[in-house]
């Protein structure tokens, strides 16, 4: 497995709007995503090949925040503090990409939450975050937001870039 470096950039905001699926209860759902100065990710694979993954996490804990990035989650209209901890861009041998925000939060028991879009064709070429993420409409494999430790599921509404 080859590893590889490769710049990001700097300064992307992106916000989610999610609403309960699957008899879920809550919602709805706001989650923001700032990357301020996002460090290089990981590579794991050949950059422009299927089966390539860009991955970033703190190597201090599975709770410790990834530098440079905030978080914001809202969840019918109460705010829990969150950290992002890691973040997976993957492009699959099917030629799927997979955008995965993993997050954790001591309060109101959003311990461990996860974005995941999925959608066909390279989505996010080289791994590298665009100013806009691609439009809902693109993410038809997957697009879910879960609340793990409350096994509540929401389904991913719209995708925007932050005002300003």
């Amino acid at each position: 497995m080859a590893m590889f470096s490769t710049s990001v950039a700097n300064a992307q905001c992106y916000q989610f709007s999610a609403t309960a699926a699957n008899g879920a209860t809550g919602g709805p759902v706001s989650l923001t995503l700032d990357f301020k100065n996002l460090p290089r990710p990981t590579i794991s694979g050949v950059p422009g090949s299927t089966n390539v993954t860009y991955y970033w996490f703190s190597h201090a804990g599975a709770r410790v925040p990834l530098p440079g990035t905030s978080a914001s989650l809202v969840d019918a209209g109460t705010s829990y503090p969150s950290e992002l901890t890691q973040l997976y861009i993957i492009l699959s041998v099917s030629g799927v990409t997979t955008f995965k925000a993993i997050l954790s939060s001591n309060i109101g028991g959003y311990h461990n939450s996860t974005l995941t879009l999925s959608g066909p064709g390279d989505l996010l070429p080289n791994g590298l975050l665009p100013l806009e993420l691609p439009s809902i409409s693109k993410w038809t494999t997957n697009a879910t937001f879960s609340q793990n430790t409350k096994s509540q599921s929401f389904t991913v509404t719209s995708i925007s870039r932050c005002p300003g």
